[in-house]
C-alpha cells in the first residue's frame, strides 16, 4: 500500500474518529512532514508536544513535561509502595500526583478545551510517563475515560531512540511494566491505538540497500547482507577524497575530539559567530552550539531546510566554507550546486493557551533563538544522524550501545555505494529488541483498516452527538458556582450577587432536565442509525441546535452582563470575574459541541472528511466579544504602552541598560520574568563590545581558574575548558571570559 494511502487513512482515523493511532515507519517515510500537516489542517484543537526540550523544538511544539507538569523520576500506578524503601529518586503515584498538582486557570483551560495531543518522537516515551500523563488528564478533564477522552496521535519510530531508563528506576517500575517502550503503558492496555506503518521509503532508491536495511530492522540479516556490508571495510587513511564522507560514530566525545581536531588544523584565522536569544529560551534547549567557531576551510552540515523557498541546501547537506568575515559565512556544496551565503535562521520556544476572546487554542512564541544552521561536520553522532540523509558516510559502529542503532546509522545513507565502515559489523551483539518486533505484529492492512475505520467513525458521530446534548457538565458547574457562595464570608463582595446565582442555576435546571429528555430520542434514533441510516438522526440534531443554541447564548450573555455589573459596582473582585468568565467559556463551549456534532454527522453522511477549513467556530464567539469589549476593567495593555512610551529599546539594551544602574542579573532576571540564560546572553552581547568589564561579571577567583585553563590549552572551545573544571562554573561565565580575550579587554596570559 502507498504512502498516500496510509496518510489518507489516518488523516480520517484523527479527524473522523476519536481512537489513539500510532504512526510509525523507518527513517524517510514522510512521518514529520505529515504530522505537521495535520496539525495545520485539524478541526479539532490541537497541540503538539514531545519527552525532550530539542525534539519538541524541531517538532514546533512543547515538552510533554511543561505541557502537563509531569514529575521527574519515575511514576508507578499504584498507591501502596510499602516493599519499595531507602531509593534516591524520586517515586511519584496517582496520590502524589493529585496533591501536587498546581494548575493556573489558564491552563487548565487550555487542557480541558484540548481534543487532540500530538506526540512526536514517542519512542522516547517510557511508559510509566504515559501513564504518569493518563492520570493527569483525568484529574483535569473531571473524565475517567482513558486520557480524560482526549484523543492522542504519536509519531515515532520504535526502532530509532528508545526511551532513557536509569538502573535503579528500572528496577522500581519493572515491577508494574515488562518493557520501558510507551505500548506498555496500562492505559493502552485499556484502549490501544490504531497501528499504522509507513512503507514507502523517500530517502533510498536502491531494492538491494534497501532489502538489507528492511532485513536489519526485523532482525533477520542474512550472511550475504552483512558479507556485502562488510565488503566496504577500510581504514580512514585509505578512503579517497575521504573529506566528501561523513564520519558517523557512536559518543560525543569521540565527535568532538575529531570536529575540533579537524578544525585545529586548518591554519586559517577562527570567526566567532554567537546566537541571539530574546525573551525565554533556556540554554537546554539550544538547538545547536551558541556560539559557531569556524575557519575557511571547516566541513560543515546543515540541519535546516531552506525556508527561502528557494531549495538552495536541506537538513544534512554537507558542504565546505570558503569565505568568512564578520555577519558572513559562504559555502561549498559538495554536489556542486550553487554557493550559498548562509542566513540565520531562528528556532522558536513555544507554549500554549486558550484564547478566551474566540475560544481557539493559540501558539504563543516565549522565545526565540537565531543562529547560523550548521554545525562542524567531520563527524556527527548516531543520535544526531537522525533524519538527514547522506549521499558517502564512514561509519564507525564499534561502540554501538543501543539496539537500532546499527540500523539507524545505515539508513542515513541513499546507497550502499556511498558507504565505508571503519569495522567488520557485529549485529548479534546489538539485536532489535524483540518486544518492539512482538508489537509491531499489531499492524493492521488497508482491509482491516477501512472497515475499522468505518464502525469507529459513525461511534464517533453517535458520541459526539450524544456528548453534545448531555448538559450534566455544565449543570454541575453551574450548581458549583452556587454552592461557592456559601462557602465564604457573609460580609464578602461576592456574597452580595447570591440571588443572581440561585436564579441562574434554577432556570438551567429546567433546561437541563429538556436536554436530558432529548438524549433519551437520541439513543433511540443512534440505535437505529446504524440499519437505517444517519439522515433522520441528522435532521433531529439539526433542529435541536436551532432550539439550544439561542438559550445558551442567552446564558452566556446573562454571565458576560453580570461580570460588567460586578466590574462596575466592585473593586478587588479579579477571583470572582475568573470565576464568571470561566462559566461562560463553557456555556461556549457546549455550543461548540452542539455545532461540532453537527457538522460531524453531515461528513459522515456524505462518508468525507471534516478538515479546519470546513469548520468555523468563531462566529459563536462574536455577540459574546462585543459585550466582553465593554467590561470597564483596567486596560492593562494601554497602561503598559504608557508606562514605555518613547523610544523603543532592543531587549538586550534593556537588559544592559538595567545592568549598568546596578542590579544583578538574578535581579534582572526577577524584574523582566526571562531566563537567566537569555539574560546573560543579553550581556554577553555587550562584553563582546568591550562596553562591560569582566570583573563586573565573575569573581576574581573564578576569573583566575578559567584563564589558567585557557593558557593551559591551545585555543580551546568553551566545552573543552568546562570539562576541565567543577560545576561551579557556567557555560556563560567561559563566554564572558573568552569575549574579553577577543575584544583584549583581558590577556589570556594574565596570569602568568
Amino acid at each position: 500500500m502507498l504512502n498516500d494511502d496510509l496518510f489518507s487513512i489516518t488523516s480520517k482515523y484523527i479527524n473522523n474518529t476519536n481512537r489513539h493511532v500510532f504512526l510509525t515507519g523507518r527513517a524517510g517515510t514522510g512521518k514529520t512532514t505529515f504530522l505537521k500537516k495535520v496539525f495545520h489542517s485539524t478541526h479539532k484543537k490541537c497541540v503538539i508536544a514531545a519527552p525532550t526540550g530539542v525534539a519538541a523544538i524541531n517538532a514546533g511544539g512543547v515538552t510533554l513535561h511543561s505541557l502537563l507538569q509531569l514529575p521527574f523520576g519515575c511514576f508507578v500506578p499504584a498507591e501502596i509502595l510499602s516493599d519499595i524503601q531507602e531509593i534516591a529518586i524520586k517515586i511519584s503515584t496517582p496520590a502524589t500526583i493529585l496533591k501536587e498538582m498546581r494548575f493556573s486557570r489558564i491552563k487548565l483551560s487550555l487542557l480541558r478545551e484540548l481534543e487532540l495531543l500530538i506526540i512526536d518522537e514517542v519512542s522516547m516515551l517510557r511508559a510509566d510517563l504515559l501513564d504518569a500523563i493518563d492520570t493527569i488528564l483525568r484529574l483535569v478533564r473531571r473524565n475517567q475515560e482513558p486520557f480524560g477522552g482526549l484523543q492522542i496521535f504519536f509519531v515515532g519510530d520504535l526502532l530509532q531512540l528508545p526511551p532513557v531508563v536509569k538502573d535503579q528506576e528500572w528496577w522500581i517500575i519493572s515491577k508494574w511494566y515488562k518493557s520501558p517502550y510507551f505500548f506498555e503503558a496500562k492505559v493502552l492496555k485499556e484502549n490501544p491505538p490504531v497501528y499504522i506503518e509507513l512503507k514507502k521509503i523517500f530517502r533510498q532508491s536502491d531494492q538491494a540497500f534497501i532489502e538489507i536495511l528492511n532485513n536489519f530492522r526485523y532482525n533477520r540479516p542474512s550472511q550475504r547482507d552483512l558479507d556485502m556490508l562488510n565488503k566496504t571495510c577500510q581504514k580512514f587513511d585509505e578512503v579517497k577524497n575521504c573529506k566528501d564522507y561523513i564520519f558517523i560514530t557512536t559518543h560525543n566525545r569521540i565527535v568532538d575530539e575529531r570536529n575540533n581536531s579537524e578544525l585545529k588544523k586548518l591554519e586559517s584565522p577562527t570567526f566567532y559567530f554567537e546566537a541571539e536569544v530574546e525573551g525565554d529560551f533556556p540554554e537546554y534547549l539550544f538547538p545547536v552550539e551558541f556560539e559557531l567557531q569556524l575557519k575557511v576551510g571547516a566541513r560543515v552540515m546543515f540541519i535546516k531546510n531552506d525556508y527561502s523557498g528557494k531549495q538552495l541546501y536541506f537538513n544534512g547537506k554537507l558542504a565546505t566554507v570558503i569565505y568568512l568575515e564578520r555577519g558572513l559565512i559562504e559555502v561549498e556544496f559538495d554536489d556542486n550546486t550553487e554557493n550559498v551565503l548562509a542566513e540565520k535562521y531562528t528556532w522558536e520556544n513555544k507554549s500554549y493557551s486558550l484564547n478566551e476572546t474566540t475560544g481557539e487554542i493559540i501558539e504563543n512564541v516565549e522565545g526565540t533563538f537565531s543562529q547560523y544552521p550548521i554545525r562542524l561536520a567531520w563527524a556527527v553522532t548516531v543520535h544526531k544522524s537522525q533524519g538527514l540523509t547522506f549521499e558517502k558516510a564512514i561509519l564507525d559502529l564499534s561502540g554501538a550501545f543501543a539496539p537500532g542503532q546499527i540500523y539507524v546509522a545505515l539508513s542515513r545513507l541513499r546507497s550502499i555505494e556511498g558507504l565505508v565502515l571503519s569495522s567488520p559489523l557485529n549485529f548479534n551483539k546489538l539485536r532489535t529488541d524483540q518486544v518492539i518486533l512482538d508489537y509491531t505484529e499489531r499492524k493492521k492492512d488497508k482491509v482491516s483498516l477501512l472497515e475499522n475505520l468505518k464502525d469507529d467513525t459513525f461511534k464517533f458521530a453517535i458520541d459526539q452527538t450524544l456528548n453534545a446534548f448531555d448538559f450534566s457538565s455544565l449543570h454541575r458547574s453551574v450548581r458549583y458556582h452556587l454552592y461557592s457562595y456559601d462557602k465564604i464570608e457573609n460580609k464578602s463582595i461576592k456574597k452580595r450577587y447570591w440571588q443572581w446565582a440561585f436564579d441562574l442555576a434554577e432556570s438551567f435546571r429546567v433546561i437541563k432536565d429538556v436536554a436530558d429528555k432529548f438524549i433519551k430520542q437520541l439513543n433511540f434514533l443512534a440505535y437505529y442509525s446504524k440499519s437505517q441510516g444517519m439522515q433522520p438522526l441528522f435532521e433531529r440534531v439539526k433542529a435541536a441546535k436551532e432550539y439550544f443554541e439561542p438559550i445558551l447564548k442567552s446564558y452566556s450573555t446573562k454571565v458576560i452582563n453580570q461580570k460588567l455589573k460586578v466590574s462596575a459596582e466592585a473593586k478587588k473582585v479579579k477571583t470572582y470575574l475568573n470565576e464568571l468568565s470561566d462559566l461562560d467559556m463553557q456555556f461556549l463551549q457546549q455550543i461548540y459541541k452542539i455545532k461540532k456534532a453537527e457538522a460531524v454527522i453531515c461528513t459522515t453522511l456524505e462518508d468525507g472528511e471534516l478538515l479546519r477549513m470546513n469548520f468555523d467556530a468563531s462566529e459563536i464567539y462574536k455577540e459574546r466579544n462585543k459585550l466582553v469589549m465593554q467590561t470597564d476593567e483596567v486596560d492593562k495593555k494601554q497602561k503598559f504602552k504608557k508606562k514605555n512610551a518613547g523610544v523603543k529599546l532592543k531587549s538586550n539594551e534593556i537588559s544592559y541598560q538595567m545592568f549598568n544602574k546596578g542590579m544583578s542579573i538574578n535581579e534582572i532576571v526577577k524584574e523582566r520574568g526571562l531566563a537567566v540564560s537569555t539574560i546573560e546572553g543579553h550581556l554577553l552581547h555587550f562584553v563582546r563590545q568591550g562596553k562591560i568589564d569582566i570583573n563586573q561579571l565573575i569573581e576574581s577567583d573564578k576569573l583566575d581558574k578559567i584563564l589558567e585553563i585557557i593558557n593551559k590549552c591551545n585555543n580551546p572551545t568553551s566545552k573543552e575548558i568546562k570539562e576541565k573544571l567543577s560545576d561551579k562554573f557556567s557555560y556563560s561565565e567561559i563566554r564572558f571570559v573568552l569575549a574579553s580575550i577577543e575584544t583584549n579587554r583581558i590577556e589570556p596570559n594574565a596570569l602568568d
